[in-house]
């Protein structure tokens, strides 16, 4: 009944088949609904687990890709860091300022990834900036 999935079935006061498939007496439209839930967490998280962050950050030290620029990130206290191999993270800053020192010597060609670390918080790079390091937080890719 127009679409209002649980409450429009109790509404018009028929209940569809269940699905024995779903092994957890789930109505058959429940099952299609969830899965569809897991495909869009799944398409919109898969961008910036750790797992994917890793596999990048690794693929960019083994290979010394050197950082390009940081552009915004389209969010206040967000940036693109694009590497010359045009792998593009989302990070944010730490503290107030790094991500415009970052950009400064972007420009220069004065940034290196030197590596990063895992954690519970997320994933910290650490970069070589000219005279001085700063860490950043990878937050992931941005959509393409």
């Amino acid at each position: 009944m127009f679409g209002l999935g649980p409450i429009g079935r109790w509404l018009s006061h028929t209940d569809p088949a269940v699905d024995p498939a779903a092994g957890m007496d789930l109505l058959g439209s429940d099952v299609a609904e969830l899965a569809e839930i897991a495909r869009s967490v799944s398409a919109e998280y898969g961008v910036s687990s750790p797992a994917v962050l890793t596999a990048n950050l690794t693929r960019l030290l083994s290979r010394r890709v050197p950082v390009q620029s940081l552009t915004p990130g389209g969010a206040l206290g967000f940036a693109d860091l694009n590497f010359a191999d045009a792998t593009v993270l989302l990070v944010r800053g730490l503290h107030v300022g790094d991500l415009g020192l970052v950009a400064v010597r972007a420009l220069q060609h004065q940034v290196r990834l030197n590596g990063f670390a895992c954690s519970s918080a997320g994933v910290l790079l650490d970069l070589a900036c000219a005279d001085r390091r700063i860490d950043v937080m990878a937050v992931g890719r941005p959509a393409a």
